[in-house]
């Protein structure tokens, strides 16, 4: 199974369900800089990673939401070809 293989609706319920735990860690995140937690301490990193990668996949399942594809379709070796 591949991504392309979900409906949009699919896609945007994973969204949806996504953007109610990025709000927990924006959440988090503000906290921390209203504590005057030091940019490089390793848990106020991770937390802004997290809210990074969080943020792309959020926007790629929006696109795939809307039917658009979001970037390019990977074609692994060997499996099968799309109709």
């Amino acid at each position: 199974m591949q991504s392309d293989d979900l409906t949009a609706e699919q896609h945007a319920k994973m969204r949806d369900a996504l953007s109610e735990r990025m709000k927990y860690f924006r959440m988090l995140k503000e906290r921390m800089e209203q504590e005057h937690f030091h940019p490089r301490d390793p848990l106020f990193v991770r937390v802004d990673k997290l809210l990074e990668a969080a943020h792309d996949l959020w926007v790629h399942l929006h696109y795939r939401s809307c039917g658009m594809t979001g970037g390019n379709i990977v074609n692994y070796p060997g499996d099968r070809t799309p109709p």
